[in-house]
Formats: C-alpha cells, sequence, structure tokens
C-alpha cells in the first residue's frame, strides 16, 4: 500500500507527535547482545536529518528473544528481541529484504512508571509504524 504525499506528511506528524519512533538497525553478529537504548531526538527536523533510513511498515508478532547474559542490580535481565520489518514503503534510503528491528527489554518487566521503560522498550506491538 502506497501513500500519497499528504496521507504520509500527516502519518509523518502524527507518529512525530505522539513519539512512536524507533531506531531500525543491521544486526551484526557482534550486536547481537548489545544494549540498544531509544535515543529522543531533540526534534522532528533532527531525526529526519540524522536517519539514514525511514520506512513505513508493518511489525506482526512474530518475535524471536534471547537473554544477552546482562543484568540490573534487581536481578532482572536485559533481553533482547527481533523482530521482521514488512516494508510497505521506503521514505529515505533504500532496503535490502529481509529488514529486522532490534530492540532490547528488561525482564521481568518493570512498572509501567519505571524510566527505564523508556530507554529499553522491548518488542513493539503488531501494527503499522513509521521508523527512522
Amino acid at each position: 500500500m502506497l501513500l500519497g504525499r499528504s496521507s504520509r506528511t500527516l502519518l509523518v506528524a502524527v507518529l512525530l507527535l505522539s513519539s512512536l519512533i524507533c531506531h531500525p538497525t543491521h544486526i551484526h553478529a557482534e550486536s547481537m547482545n548489545e544494549l540498544i537504548k531509544t535515543v529522543q531526538p531533540e526534534n522532528s527536523q533532527q531525526m529526519v536529518q540524522q536517519s539514514d533510513l525511514i520506512v513505513y511498515a508493518h511489525l506482526n508478532q512474530s518475535i524471536k528473544r534471547w537473554n544477552t547474559g546482562k543484568r540490573l542490580p534487581s536481578g532482572a535481565h536485559f533481553v533482547n528481541a527481533e523482530q521482521l520489518l514488512q516494508i510497505h514503503e521506503v521514505l529515505k534510503g533504500s532496503v535490502q529484504e529481509p529488514v529486522k528491528l532490534l530492540t532490547t527489554g528488561i525482564d521481568p518487566l518493570p512498572q509501567p512508571s519505571d524510566p527505564l521503560n523508556n530507554l529499553y522498550t522491548g518488542p513493539l506491538a503488531d501494527g503499522d509504524y513509521l521508523l527512522f
């Protein structure tokens, strides 16, 4: 499904405002157990300028998870997750499929108010996303 220019602009604006900002990453063998922190850009222009790739994509419920071997002082584990992106449209850059999203989460999940949730989001829910 391709988006028209006005629909694409509206989608970008809505997602920027709602802070559903994720960073797709190339997965290299040496980074499989690295911790992936969510980074909030200073503003939307900076985010667009600094992104090598911007895609409108679908993530489904198929998630591969593994323990990174790293722990918090509380004993909770850092867990990485890999999700396959189904690309609807490439808005910036170019991709060679398959494209995967790598994120880090915490197991067991922290309380919703815990600031760690903003740094280590874990896998994303099933749905369509604009990914930078």
